[in-house]
């Protein structure tokens, strides 16, 4: 429910009635290095070495998703973990990214197309003769995969493409959530960033009255502090989506529908 909290106050707050909408900068219109970007950057043969570098990075990110998806199509963990290094192994290898429209669609329906086409058009006595025969596009840490698929409440009605997409919001939000934690903790407020980065979500009050006797700052500082930590968020995770999307103009309906996946 976190999760859903967090998107549905970036919701309400982009609102063009919003008072924070109406005082909020920079505008979200087009960043000129995006996820559609590195697809872009990939899909350039003219450029090999950038196209693998934009590769990987896509890969990094966003392999989580990917490989949650293919533990709700009853792949078992070891197998997942075959299939997502597999996948990602043939995206780069068979350069998927050269057929997309990058000025218009969304990364996060694209992969989910791809990874579904994948399991269509690959036998599994071929994926078995290719497992572990290439470089691995990316490493995936078993533990982590499988304590956050273990630990993520599930729907049982919902279908594997609901939970890629709840599994793409989640990774968006931690991505953003570790960069407020670096950017404080390069500023010298680790122990600020500790005590206040658990109060992201608007519906959570903090304690600041405890939390003056924790940091030595008074209750004033400290809702100051909270109020430009949240404005920081908000910003940060509306322009991490916006980076998914070829169009800005999609913002408000890709917000709307991750929102809805959790109160599905």
């Amino acid at each position: 429910m976190a999760c859903a909290r967090r998107l549905d106050w970036i919701r309400r707050v982009t609102e063009p009635t919003h008072p924070l909408r109406q005082s909020e900068s920079p505008k979200l219109e087009r960043f000129p290095e995006t996820r559609w970007s590195l697809v872009v950057a990939a899909a350039d043969a003219a450029d090999e070495p950038a196209a693998k570098r934009a590769l990987g990075e896509l890969c990094a990110i966003y392999w989580y998703p990917v490989y949650s998806f293919f533990r709700g199509r009853g792949e078992s963990p070891g197998d997942a973990e075959d299939l997502t290094q597999e996948f990602f192994a043939a995206f780069i290898r068979r350069r998927s990214v050269e057929t997309v429209a990058p000025e218009r669609g969304k990364l996060r329906a694209f992969l989910l197309a791809s990874a579904k086409n994948f399991l269509v058009s690959e036998k599994r006595k071929e994926q078995t003769q290719k497992r572990g025969g290439g470089a691995v596009p990316v490493s995936i840490d078993m533990n982590l995969a499988e304590g956050k698929f273990a630990g993520e409440p599930r729907d049982p009605a919902a279908n594997p493409e609901e939970e890629f997409d709840r599994a793409w919001a989640r990774t968006l939000i931690g991505r953003v959530r570790d960069q407020m934690g670096e950017s404080y903790v390069a500023a010298g407020k680790a122990e600020l960033a500790a005590a206040l980065l658990p109060y992201l979500d608007a519906g959570d009050e903090p304690p600041y009255r405890d939390l003056a006797r924790q940091t030595g700052q008074s209750a004033g500082a400290l809702r100051v502090a909270v109020f430009r930590m949240r404005h920081k968020y908000r910003t940060l995770l509306k322009q991490e989506i916006a980076d998914t999307l070829a169009d800005s103009a999609d913002l408000d309906g890709e917000i709307s529908y991750l929102v809805g996946l959790f109160g599905r």
